[in-house]
């Protein structure tokens, strides 16, 4: 009797929920980024200023020319750098976290890190006018279950995690299991 070979494999439903990242390491890794962003930005400004020299048109072209240079890197920072170092950005990578994708732990390709950043940066713009709300968007993932997901990760498909001892999430026992 021949016995036909194993079908396709069921694809896994995202990282194991032990290495979910620490809600506090995500914040202050954001915090990391946040300030390395505010610390360029006022690098360029100053640079744009302190180039065109005098009063003349110089001045203004500088100045708006570092301000495109700044919302370039605020727009492009997180996602060039997911895509670039396997999920990480300076925080992410000094607390021990990196993004991926939720269904394979796979890496966050440029497009998915547009869309999650952008949703996360727009987002917070947008919900920001109403008292408070944009925080909502980052806070979210510490109710959220089973994967701990902000909205704008739930957006782009991804999740973080906690990739050293310590970055992540000790989770109960399941009922019924066995360790």
């Amino acid at each position: 009797m021949i016995v036909p070979p194993p079908g396709p494999v069921h694809p896994g439903y995202g990282p194991p929920l032990s290495v979910l990242a620490r809600p506090a390491y995500r914040l202050y890794a954001r915090l990391v980024d946040f300030g390395l962003l505010l610390v360029l930005f006022f690098a360029l400004l100053w640079t744009g200023l302190a180039l065109a020299g005098d009063d003349s048109g110089e001045r203004g072209a500088n100045v708006l020319w570092s301000v495109w240079f700044a919302l370039g890197y605020l727009l492009l920072y997180d996602p060039l750098a997911h895509w670039l170092t396997g999920g990480r950005t300076l925080g992410k990578w000094l607390f021990g976290l990196r993004v991926v994708r939720l269904r394979d732990g796979g890496r966050v390709g440029l497009l998915r890190g547009i869309g999650r950043e952008w949703s996360y940066l727009f987002g917070t713009l947008f919900a920001g006018f109403i008292a408070g709300a944009g925080a909502l968007i980052a806070a979210w993932c510490l109710w959220d279950a089973p994967f701990k997901q902000g909205l704008h990760e739930k957006l782009a498909d991804t999740v973080v995690i906690g990739t050293r001892p310590g970055s992540a999430v000790p989770l109960p026992p399941v009922p019924g299991q066995v360790r």
